[in-house]
């Protein structure tokens, strides 16, 4: 599982996320104050953060998830 995103220039700066023992993904990434826009892919598949309330319709009729960083 991937994340991609504003902050990764999508596809072409990938971060890995990491199973926990709790089996969740996981992984960190440093980030200024702003808006970003973000999705993973997961098997080659894109998906969205199902915890993400905030949501752009995006260029191919489907919808990024937003995250403010303060």
């Amino acid at each position: 599982m991937e994340v991609v995103g504003s902050f990764t220039n999508w596809e072409q700066n990938p971060v890995a996320l990491k199973k926990s023992k709790d089996g969740t993904w996981k992984t960190s990434v440093s980030l200024e104050a702003g808006t970003y826009e973000y999705r993973f892919k997961v098997d080659g598949q894109w998906r969205n953060d199902p915890d993400c309330p905030r949501r752009l319709t995006n260029p191919y009729g489907e919808e990024n998830c937003i995250r403010e960083v303060a």
